[in-house]
């Protein structure tokens, strides 16, 4: 499995567990964990489907980054999973 593609049935898998048990995740309100979950799931969807794979993976770490800043202070340990899928995602941009 190429590392562009790593993270795509990782990230899917993660999504679908928001959607489920979405206000257990990050102990955000009920409505944002689920936004966050259906959002992951469309760009997992993307990521598999499409043909232009950095675009996903682009959409990918500003979805990540922009998770760490507003769930850093309340949630520190989301927070470094966010920053550690983003810094995989990057990585798989910088490869062919």
């Amino acid at each position: 499995m190429p590392v562009s593609w790593a993270p795509a049935p990782s990230r899917s898998g993660f999504s679908v567990s928001r959607v489920q048990a979405s206000s257990r995740l990050a102990a955000t309100e009920e409505e944002t964990a689920r936004e966050l979950g259906f959002r992951d799931l469309g760009n997992g969807a993307l990521l598999l489907a499409g043909t232009d794979r950095r675009l996903a993976i682009g959409h990918r770490v500003l979805f990540d980054v922009s998770d760490a800043f507003l769930l850093g202070r309340r949630k520190p340990t989301v927070a470094l999973g966010a920053r550690a899928f983003a810094a995989l995602g990057a990585y798989a941009l910088t490869r062919k």
